[in-house]
């Protein structure tokens, strides 16, 4: 965790790969004016295949962590401080070179560029610097978790149509032996890329969806990037879920995005929505190609874990 000067994101070295919401930008931006602190940092991915920076820090994880906690998730945190000038000299000098791809802190990396930008002159220039949390792109303790999508089938498309818009595009198998999420995930972990697994509240069943073979994304979005049309989310919010939902595309109460299995299945169950269709996790690499072309991803295409706490460290700014 460090310091890190804050670079036009349209042409500097650190990459975003989603958009941010205005309203969101300017709650976190009267925050920051009040505060005057990042108290959350940015969380950001390096390429660090030999891993050169942690065997530099390695030893000082030797001494007790100044802190040691269990969160409520089960997540053990533990955070030594680094006083040891020619070790941060050393892992500054490694990163000086290296690309950051923004994992998560989209919002509070572009309010920190905003507010640097009004303090201009001020607070001795430490304004000019946004705390982040680099973590290696190889790092075994990494993970993006799928997010889920929740839809509640409009009034004016009843069950059949939305039978008919899936089988356009998807093969739809339904799973005979299978009764939960966990048999529906090791069928979906074993399946060719751009399967998704579908719950369907009004019989309870369990479906995996393959593209048909005439449905490639090469042909399906051929305008588009082959880093952006790959994406399972690309895929299936444009060949399914913008064809069911149509102008409710954006709407929560015909769609929602949960990364909690049981929440969604829940929530079907419960009939507040009428399907559930589970994503295999993005992969690392994609959210690197994305970023270096300097494109986004669609909505709610990742989920990095485990989260940082806020609070946890804080940079102040006077």
């Amino acid at each position: 965790m460090a310091l890190v000067k804050i670079e036009d994101l349209r042409t500097g070295a650190i990459f975003p790969h989603e958009n941010t919401l205005p309203k969101k930008r300017e709650d976190r931006l009267r925050l920051m004016r009040a505060c005057r602190a990042n108290l959350s940092p940015v969380f950001a991915l390096y390429p660090d295949e030999k891993t050169n920076v942690y065997d530099i820090l390695k030893p000082a994880m030797s001494a007790p962590p100044e802190i040691d906690f269990v969160w409520t998730d089960g997540t053990r945190n533990r955070v030594w401080a680094i006083n040891n000038w020619a070790t941060i000299e050393s892992v500054s000098n490694l990163m000086e070179h290296k690309p950051l791809f923004i994992a998560d802190g989209h919002h509070r990396y572009e309010v920190a560029a905003e507010f640097s930008k009004e303090a201009k002159g001020t607070l001795g220039g430490r304004a000019d610097y946004v705390m982040m949390m680099l973590i290696s792109m190889n790092d075994p303790g990494l993970f993006i978790l799928p997010i889920h999508r929740l839809v509640r089938v409009p009034e004016e498309n009843p069950d059949l149509s939305v039978v008919d818009i899936l089988e356009e595009h998807f093969y739809i198998e339904p799973q005979e032996r299978v009764n939960d999420y966990a048999s529906l995930k090791e069928a979906l972990e074993k399946s060719p890329d751009h399967t998704f697994g579908l719950y369907v509240g009004s019989n309870k069943k369990y479906y995996l969806l393959s593209l048909a073979s005439d449905k490639t994304p090469e042909r399906a979005f051929k305008e588009e990037p082959e880093c952006i049309r790959r994406l399972d989310t690309r895929i299936l919010h444009g060949l399914a879920l913008e064809k069911i939902l149509g102008e409710h595309i954006a709407d929560e109460k015909y769609i929602k995005y949960v990364h909690d299995v049981h929440e969604a299945l829940e929530l079907v169950d419960d009939e507040d929505y009428d399907l559930v269709f589970f994503l295999k996790p993005t992969m690392i690499e994609q959210v690197r190609d994305v970023a270096s072309a300097r494109l986004k991803m669609p909505p709610k295409t990742t989920f990095f874990h485990p989260k940082l706490l806020t609070g946890l460290v804080i940079n102040c700014m006077e």
